[in-house]
């Protein structure tokens, strides 16, 4: 039971609404910390990819003058309340191109690393 006291106050429950809990409703709200942490987490993985993404553009403006680099309103569609669209075909078909690059190279070095075992 200490355990489960410290853990919940380590999330940020308070020693009193612990002992004045059930433990359906302790659950509960380890739970809800639980998802809330995940929501975080995959909120800043989006951003991360997003950002690795943009740098690959910006990179890319530099080796070859056909790459362009996103508007801010494409690159973060949600932030323009206004728009409609969220994003474009170009830009979508940028992103999905750049993914598929990314899995192939993956697959070429599992494929080398599996030949060299």
């Amino acid at each position: 039971m200490m355990e489960l006291l410290e853990q919940c106050m380590s999330i940020g429950m308070r020693e009193e609404d612990f002992y004045n809990s059930t433990i359906k409703q302790i659950t509960r709200y380890v739970e809800s910390y639980n998802k809330q942490q995940e929501n975080q987490l995959q909120e800043k993985a989006f951003f991360d990819y997003q950002l690795a993404n943009l740098i690959g553009m910006s990179v890319a403006r530099l080796l070859s003058k056909d790459a362009k680099f996103p508007s801010f309103e494409k690159a973060y569609p949600f932030l323009d309340k206004d728009a409609k669209t969220l994003v474009d075909e170009e830009w979508e078909m940028e992103v999905q191109h750049n993914r598929l690059r990314e899995w192939a190279e993956q697959i070429n070095k599992k494929f080398k690393a599996d030949e060299v075992e």
